[in-house]
């Protein structure tokens, strides 16, 4: 099982590679944009998880 610092800290260490990659800021930025979008699905599945009866 997987704590929430070790969670952040994986986090963390991911965008540090994205930012020193060869990746081009464009395409960066479209995969910051994708990723946004999958945590935003995740946060509205664990609220609906919270509330679920």
């Amino acid at each position: 099982m997987i704590t929430i610092e070790k969670a952040y800290e994986k986090f963390y260490k991911l965008l540090e590679q994205i930012d020193n990659s060869n990746i081009p800021s464009s395409e960066q930025y479209e995969l910051y944009q994708d990723m946004k979008s999958e945590i935003e699905q995740k946060k509205q599945q664990a609220y609906a998880d919270m509330y679920e009866y």
